[in-house]
């Protein structure tokens, strides 16, 4: 198996184009909180379903509607960590947000916050959403050494290709992203053999594929 470190991203904002996360701690509320006694911003109680795209699993797909204009974000908890998550959109009533950096095969506790132009801001109640494990061909990886102190932000994002009797398989590739903890955040099973990928300004990833004959642009979900 040949393991091949293409790029790293090297500073937030980059990261938040590829992923939407930022590295700020918090400690989520336990329930709904709203900064006055009036209506609930949610007009119901936001959904949570796996992303349909099975190739990118590590995904979770959020839904709601308010009764005003809001800017949302999330709150996400995986029983070791907590982190923030902007969602940089132009208000409105209706919003489809993606949990992203969530690590494989735990359950994740997910809070929609919503803010308002006038500042008013409410934490909707607890959603819960279990990433699937990885899959039986995903290539071992092993943190040797992680000092995260000394790292630049953001993520470690590379291509794996799979190697028999000296042969390159064309229909095998992992695109793959570790967190500073050298754990898996995001991957993509693109079912290709890779040669080549780069970032995107609009924030996709455009990889070759392995004949050299073939390029595919791809958003993270």
């Amino acid at each position: 198996m040949q393991l091949m470190v293409i790029v790293k991203l090297a500073v937030l904002a980059v990261i938040l184009l590829l992923s939407g996360t930022s590295a700020v701690a918090d400690q989520p509320s336990d329930a709904p909180t709203a900064t006055d006694d009036s209506t609930s911003l949610f007009v119901a109680p936001p959904t949570i379903y796996a992303n349909p795209v099975e190739r990118c699993p590590l995904i979770a797909i959020i839904e709601f509607e308010a009764s005003q204009p809001v800017a949302p974000s999330l709150e996400i908890s995986d029983g070791q960590r907590r982190w923030q998550q902007p969602w940089p959109v132009s208000a409105a009533r209706k919003h489809r947000i993606a949990a992203l950096g969530l690590r494989p095969d735990h359950e994740h506790t997910i809070h929609v916050r919503l803010q308002t132009d006038d500042q008013r801001t409410e934490l909707g109640p607890p959603l819960t959403f279990r990433t699937p494990p990885l899959p039986a061909n995903f290539p071992p990886l092993v943190t040797v050494h992680s000092k995260p102190q000394q790292m630049e932000p953001g993520l470690t994002l590379f291509s794996v290709n799979l190697w028999r009797n000296s042969v390159s398989m064309l229909d095998y590739g992992y695109l793959i992203a570790l967190d500073n903890q050298g754990e898996v955040v995001w991957y993509c099973d693109t079912h290709d053999r890779i040669a080549d990928i780069r970032i995107l300004d609009n924030g996709h990833i455009l990889y070759l594929h392995g004949n050299y004959r073939y390029a595919y642009e791809i958003d993270i979900m």
